[in-house]
């Protein structure tokens, strides 16, 4: 059963496939946040350096700020995800599942083996796009898929 909400905090929601990211700037600030790879490949998005590489590829605009962070985040962490669609929060190789709280979320283990296909793992790693339906959904049409709970893009079919 997904979470009651009462422990949640502000920046994340329970949802029947898991948590979402519904404020991105929070969570950054969270003391539940990860902290950049030690991996220097990785860990260069995270400098100025490497994000300010970023902008010229997304707009000026509130959305494509907040693609760029998570694109950011995506790239410098060595397994946690935000999903850029529908913003749930993962582990590389996880798939989608409840939480019966936070806390739960917070001290699960990461699968010892992946839990979905080698492609969606795969995807999961470099873009931190989270599942198969949210892939295909994407790529059915991308203004659909961005921003959706896992709730919607649940009932859309994927």
């Amino acid at each position: 059963m997904a979470s009651s909400g009462s422990n949640d905090p502000p920046y994340a929601s329970a949802s029947p496939v898991g948590y979402h990211i519904t404020q991105l700037r929070p969570s950054l600030q969270s003391p539940h946040r990860v902290e950049a790879s030690i991996n220097p490949v990785k860990r260069q998005w995270a400098t100025p350096e490497g994000a300010n590489r970023l902008p010229v590829a997304f707009p000026p605009t509130p959305s494509g700020i907040q693609s760029c962070s998570l694109m950011i985040l995506n790239k410098s962490r060595d397994t946690v995800r935000i999903c850029p669609n529908y913003r749930r929060w993962y582990k590389v190789g996880e798939s989608e599942q409840r939480y019966n709280s936070f806390e739960d979320f917070l001290h699960r283990k990461p699968p010892l083996t992946a839990t979905v296909a080698a492609e969606q793992k795969q995807e999961q790693d470099l873009s931190g796009i989270c599942s198969q339906g949210c892939t295909d959904a994407m790529m059915d049409d991308p203004s659909e898929a961005a921003g959706n709970s896992g709730k919607e893009l649940q009932r859309s079919g994927s």
